[in-house]
């Protein structure tokens, strides 16, 4: 007869099935995939004050 297995090991094999499941879907799907950034937009959007980007985002919403 198997021994049962405790709660412990049953959760500690689930997250670490999880965590291949994860790690294979990031190499097939993700791991290539590049953004470009464009430092003059980013440099725009961290010294814009709070109000005038609340502002912006409003209108862009319309």
């Amino acid at each position: 007869m198997a021994k049962p297995r405790s709660l412990l090991q049953e959760v500690i094999w689930i997250v670490v099935i999880k965590l291949l499941a994860l790690t294979s879907i990031w190499w097939c799907f993700i791991r290539d995939v590049k953004v470009e950034v464009a430092t003059t937009d980013t440099a725009h959007h961290f010294l814009a004050s709070p109000s005038s980007s609340a502002q912006q985002r409003s209108t862009h919403h319309d």
